[in-house]
């Protein structure tokens, strides 16, 4: 409707004030137009509970019902972000997201996310305030979290994302999961958000993309060519989950049953990704069908696109 509004604004400027300061009008309005939306909307982020469609045997069912949805302590976290991230909210992001799984920075990390932030206010950019929040907390007598080893963002929401929100947030929450062995991915993006995350090296490029699942697949996430500091994407949060039980299936499988392949679970023996699998038209498909979709609609559309 917006679009609306700012093409017959110019078309009128247009006709009043000539052609070229009637386009410089549309041009101004588009802009305001642009930031009064985006200021009224912040970026949220709930932890929702959530599981893939995929049906599993007992024994595998056991092992995510006891170690990857553990009530305690789950080691597969969903997070939900909503509504647009850019510089000035991207750091409350980030804050939130580590705080939600329990990820305490070390001092180098801060200086990292602080040389990366356009803010120097904000509480992870300035080096001060977060061992003054951390004590803080533990003389308040607060349990330390056990953060996950698998952690998906739910980025169905999110409308819409700069390219400094990219670096200081999503790329620095990355190389931070990196380093402590958890394995991040997100689903579910809209294609100006996958193109931002992509052309900045956030995420992974297609060919990456199936190189880094194949490699994990066969060695693990402690191969080599695994450690990357990237975020991977998914096409539905149906696709990240699944993949995540699976390999966590694969992980607690190997560690109970080590030498004996005959009493591992099946999922153990991860299928390769093939590289036509959800070819990069998939997604702009999939995006032009979900665009003027509803809520329950969208989960129609994702339950079908996950089963092919």
């Amino acid at each position: 409707l917006s679009e609306y509004f700012i093409l017959l604004t110019t078309f009128v400027a247009i006709q009043i004030i000539g052609m070229d300061f009637g386009i410089l009008f549309g041009v101004v309005v588009a802009l305001v137009e642009h930031v009064a939306s985006t200021t009224h909307r912040e970026s949220t982020l709930e932890r929702v509970t959530k599981r893939s469609r995929s049906v599993y045997p007992t024994d595998d069912w056991n092992i995510l019902q006891s170690y990857g949805y553990n009530m305690d302590d789950p080691k597969i976290v969903t997070l939900e972000v909503k509504g647009p991230v850019f510089f000035g909210s991207s750091q409350k992001l980030l804050q939130d997201i580590t705080d939600e799984i329990g990820l305490s920075i070390s001092e180098d990390e801060m200086k990292q996310i602080a040389f990366a932030s356009p803010h120097p206010s904000t509480p992870h950019s300035s080096l001060r305030v977060r061992p003054l929040r951390s004590s803080k907390r533990s003389s308040q007598g607060f349990q330390r979290k056990i953060h996950p080893q698998y952690l998906v963002l739910d980025m169905t929401q999110m409308t819409n994302l700069d390219a400094s929100a990219a670096s200081s947030c999503f790329l620095q929450l990355a190389k931070m999961c990196e380093k402590r062995g958890i394995f991040l991915c997100a689903a579910g993006v809209i294609p100006r958000v996958e193109w931002m995350l992509r052309s900045h090296h956030v995420a992974y490029s297609f060919e990456e993309e199936i190189e880094m699942k194949n490699s994990m697949f066969s060695g693990g996430l402690n191969s080599a060519k695994t450690v990357e500091g990237k975020l991977m994407l998914f096409l539905t949060i149906f696709e990240a989950l699944e993949f995540s039980e699976r390999l966590l299936i694969r992980r607690v499988s190997l560690s109970k049953f080590p030498g004996d392949p005959n009493l591992r679970s099946p999922h153990s023996n991860l299928t390769p990704v093939k590289e036509g699998t959800h070819h990069q038209l998939t997604y702009i498909f999939l995006n032009v069908l979900r665009g003027e979709l509803d809520e329950d609609e969208r989960v129609i559309v994702d339950k079908d696109v996950s089963g092919y």
